[in-house]
């Protein structure tokens, strides 16, 4: 009889536990009016390439809410790797305010946000928009691998605590995404990475496809997949100019341009006519021989016809 007891309890306890496990939601978030301040653009990228790249476009209904947790496929994290997270905000109505924008990811998958390490970027706007805004974030080793999400919340604000994962505010926007977290094989096997970068032509024989203005400051942009981290040289420029400097990268015997400060993108200002040879190395966070990558293209400057506008 015990025995018959203690097993229909179990059984009761397995019922409860599913049927939290479907029924469970996240709390309700959003912003009561449509005027002001929005999200216009997340992007995340990281070991696998750029996962999310979301323009949008004001909206009228209330709350200022959007779920892409079903009709975006979901973003891979990788335990223990590193990832940007980008976003640009703007307005809806003709004026833009200083703003907040808190980005969460539910890490132990417990449907909230309250664990502290789970707040993995915090984006302060001025009055002027549009403006983009980074951070990099690690995700923890002890992450429960499986389907959760991500959670940015935009508050017309200049108050830090007051931007909160829960819960109504009268400007902004709250976004969700699904993430999947995953340990590399369960979710498939990591790729090795492949660099390339924008704008750049494999030699120097063809016409060139695209102009690098000359004495005026211009940012090379990384397209490299099934990477977390880039580096950047310009071989043969020696020195580099003022403020720039080399440091010695791990696992190559290259050494690459100021590695603490560029990564997606290479800012320089490039001071003569002609082509440039540029090496971009992609590496994976699993930090093996097989998966990095490393290539010498070209870039072409020339004289501006007019002088460039920003």
């Amino acid at each position: 009889m015990k025995k018959q007891l203690l097993t229909s309890f179990l059984m009761l306890l397995a019922l409860l536990f599913v049927s939290f496990s479907i029924n469970a939601q996240y709390c309700t978030s959003g912003a009561t009016s449509a005027a002001d301040d929005e999200i216009t653009n997340v992007r995340l990228f990281g070991a696998s390439g750029t996962q999310i790249n979301n323009p949008t476009t004001c909206y009228a209904t209330t709350p200022q809410y959007m779920d892409y947790t079903v009709s975006l496929p979901a973003v891979t994290l990788v335990p223990g790797n590193t990832y940007t997270i980008e976003v640009e905000l703007s307005q809806c109505s003709g004026t833009f305010y200083n703003n907040i924008c808190k980005v969460w990811i539910d890490f132990n998958r417990n449907f909230t946000f309250d664990d502290p390490a789970e707040l993995v970027a915090t984006l302060t706007a001025g009055p002027g928009f549009p403006s983009t805004h980074t951070q990099t974030f690690t995700v923890p080793t002890t992450a429960s691998l499986g389907f959760t999400t991500m959670r940015l919340v935009d508050v017309e604000t200049t108050v830090p605590t007051g931007v909160v994962p829960c819960g109504p505010y009268t400007w902004g926007e709250t976004e969700d995404y699904r993430v999947n977290l995953s340990n590399g094989s369960s979710g498939g096997p990591v790729l090795p990475p492949i660099a390339n970068f924008f704008p750049s032509q494999a030699t120097t024989s063809t016409i060139p496809t695209d102009t690098v203005w000359i004495n005026s400051p211009y940012n090379l942009v990384a397209t490299s997949t099934n990477t977390s981290r880039n580096f950047w040289d310009l071989p043969g420029e020696n020195p580099l100019l003022a403020g720039y400097f080399r440091n010695n990268v791990a696992w190559t015997s290259q050494q690459y341009i100021d590695t603490t400060k560029y990564d997606q993108r290479l800012r320089y200002t490039f001071n003569r006519r002609g082509f440039w040879p540029v090496r971009l190395l992609a590496v994976n966070n699993l930090k093996r021989d097989s998966l990095r990558d490393s290539i010498v293209k070209f870039i072409y400057v020339d004289t501006p016809s007019a002088p460039p506008v920003a």
